[in-house]
C-alpha cells in the first residue's frame, strides 16, 4: 500500500533507548518503577514502525552516552528545527549530558539543511529552554510554553528569529502545587514543576490548524489566546490529559495520529470527524521517564 505524504511532521529524528532509566525529573517518572530495557527496545522498534507505516520518514541517530543522558529516548527536547535552523535546548542539569551530542546531531549537515550550512542557534546559558517540548509548529503558528522548563524571554528570542515567518504565541500552564499550596519544586531539577511542564502534554498538533488540547491545563490568559487562534479543537479534560498523555502525540496531518496510550472516546470520535485514525503504540516501558510519541520525535521537516 503506498504511503501518504505527510502534511506535518514528514521528517523525525529519533534515538534508542540504550541510556533509558527513570529517575524523578517530573510527576509522571518514579526511581523504584524502572523500565524492562528489553521490552523498551521493543517499543521504540514499534513506535518506528508506526511512523514509518503513516509515511513518516524517521531518522534513528545513537543515543548518546555517559552521565546524564537517561532521558535521551525523549529527541523532542534537544532542539527547536525549522529549515537549517536549530534552536539548541537548555535542559535541566539531570539531563545535560545529552547536549553536545545533539549539537552533533542537528549540526550534521546532511541531516537537517540538505547540505547547506546549518545555523546552530544557542541561548544565553541563563535561560532554560525544552526544545519542540514546549515550542509546536501550528500551521503558521508556533506555540511557545514558559515558566517551568522555558524561560519567558524565550519567547521574544524566537519571534526575533522567526521574523514574522510565524505567529510566536506565548502561553502558560498551571502550576504542580505542594500540600501548603506552594508551587512545587522538582527535587532532581530544582526548578519549579507542573503536570504539564513542557506543553506538549497539553496541546497535539494533529493537522494545519487542528490540535488536541486541554483548557484546563493553561492558565486563563493562555486559554485566550489559543481560542483566538481559531482552530479546530478537540478539548480533554485535565485528568484525560494526564492519564493518556493523548495530547502526546505525533501525526502525519492526513490520516494517521500515533499515540501511546488507547485515547479516550470523546477523542476517536473528534479524530473521525476529521478523517483521522488513533493508531496506538502500545509503549508502557518508554511512558515511565514522563513521555509519550511527541516526546520521542523531533520534528525536522514539520511541512512536507
Amino acid at each position: 500500500m503506498e504511503r501518504p505524504t505527510p502534511t506535518i511532521n514528514h521528517t523525525v529524528v529519533i534515538t534508542d533507548p540504550a541510556e533509558y532509566s527513570v529517575i524523578e525529573l517530573n510527576k509522571y517518572s518514579h526511581a523504584d518503577v524502572q523500565p524492562d530495557k528489553d521490552l523498551a527496545w521493543i517499543e521504540n522498534e514499534m513506535f518506528k514502525l508506526a511512523l514509518e507505516n503513516a509515511g513518516i520518514e524517521p531518522i534513528q541517530v545513537p543515543s548518546p552516552s555517559g552521565e546524564a543522558c537517561q532521558d535521551a529516548i525523549y529527541t523532542a527536547n534537544w532542539a527547536l528545527c525549522d529549515g537549517d535552523m536549530a534552536v539548541m535546548a537548555n535542559l535541566p542539569f539531570p539531563r545535560r549530558g545529552e547536549r553536545a551530542h545533539a549539537q552533533q546531531v542537528f549540526g550534521n549537515e546532511t541531516l537537517l539543511a540538505l547540505n547547506k550550512k546549518t545555523r546552530i542557534i544557542e541561548l544565553p546559558e541563563q535561560w532554560r529552554f525544552s526544545g519542540q517540548g514546549d515550542a509546536l509548529f501550528c500551521d503558521d503558528t508556533l506555540l511557545v510554553g514558559s515558566g517551568y522548563r522555558t524561560s519567558p524571554e524565550v519567547v521574544g528570542f524566537l519571534r526575533d528569529q522567526f521574523q514574522g515567518k510565524y505567529n510566536v504565541v506565548g502561553v502558560n500552564t498551571i502550576p504542580l502545587l505542594d500540600a501548603s499550596g506552594r508551587p512545587q519544586i522538582n527535587k532532581e531539577s530544582g526548578w519549579e514543576d507542573s503536570e504539564f511542564y513542557d506543553i506538549d502534554l497539553a496541546v497535539g498538533v494533529v493537522a494545519p490548524r487542528k490540535i488536541i488540547w486541554c483548557p484546563e491545563a493553561f492558565k486563563p490568559e493562555s486559554q485566550d489566546k489559543i481560542n483566538d487562534l481559531g482552530f479546530e479543537t478537540i478539548e480533554i479534560s485535565k485528568d484525560e490529559a494526564t492519564e493518556t498523555f493523548v495530547c502526546n502525540g505525533v501525526g502525519n496531518g492526513i490520516d494517521t495520529y500515533i499515540v501511546g496510550k488507547q485515547p479516550p472516546e470523546g477523542v476517536i470520535r473528534g479524530l473521525a470527524a476529521w478523517g483521522i485514525s488513533a493508531c496506538v503504540v502500545d509503549i508502557p516501558e518508554l511512558h515511565k521517564g514522563g513521555g509519550s510519541t511527541r516526546c520521542m520525535s523531533n520534528t525536522i521537516r514539520h511541512r512536507a
